[in-house]
């Protein structure tokens, strides 16, 4: 079995059900009795900005049995939401969006990483925020570039996983909100991140 991950990042495009599968991972997490902390301000900030810092917050909260849950949207940032060519929103994953960097980071710091990709529907994606981007039709051409790039950051890490003690998976929005899979949700999430009832 795995050692238990203390940092998990819970990726998707916008529309993909990230902040829907964040309050399962942590009503997992507090059912296995550890301390939750989700989308911590210090921690970002540190990834972002100062990552000489990051080492003794980590190291204090460890000692606390307290584990990070982020959920976010990939890409991220002002300079990508709007972005239709793959090449340049590659360009622009720096901090928060570069997985690659991040993985090494909290490996380096012994929190064992996860990575769960979401994935949905393409359809129900593009209309839960039909409205964005002057309309479906512009708004499906962004999400499918978002995809290609989320599908890339996947394809990539999925294949080096095993190199140390991180993993990353790739889950479906619709397995999490069919109530006939709950039990099953579970158990796979509690053996993905290395943790015990």
């Amino acid at each position: 079995r795995d050692k238990p991950s203390r940092f998990i990042r819970i990726v998707g495009v916008e529309g993909s059900g990230h902040h829907a599968l964040a309050p399962v991972v942590m009503a997992v997490a507090r059912s296995c009795r550890y301390d939750v902390v989700l989308n911590d301000y210090h921690l970002r900030h540190y990834i972002q900005k100062r990552k000489l810092e990051i080492k003794s917050f980590i190291e204090n909260a460890l000692k606390n049995d307290k584990i990070f849950i982020e959920d976010m949207s990939l890409p991220l940032g002002k300079g990508v939401r709007y972005e239709k060519n793959l090449s340049k929103v590659k360009l622009a994953a720096t901090g928060l969006d570069n997985l690659e960097e991040l993985i090494l980071t909290f490996e380096e710091l012994n929190t064992h990483p996860r990575i769960i990709f979401l994935t949905r529907e393409f359809y129900d994606l593009v209309a839960s925020h039909g409205n964005w981007d002057q309309g479906y039709f512009q708004h499906a051409e962004v999400m499918g570039t978002h995809m290609h790039y989320m599908k890339s950051e996947y394809d990539v890490l999925s294949h080096i996983q095993g190199i140390g003690s991180w993993r990353c998976s790739l889950a479906h929005y619709e397995d999490i909100i069919d109530t006939g899979k709950v039990r099953s949700l579970v158990n796979s999430l509690i053996l993905f991140l290395g943790w015990s009832m």
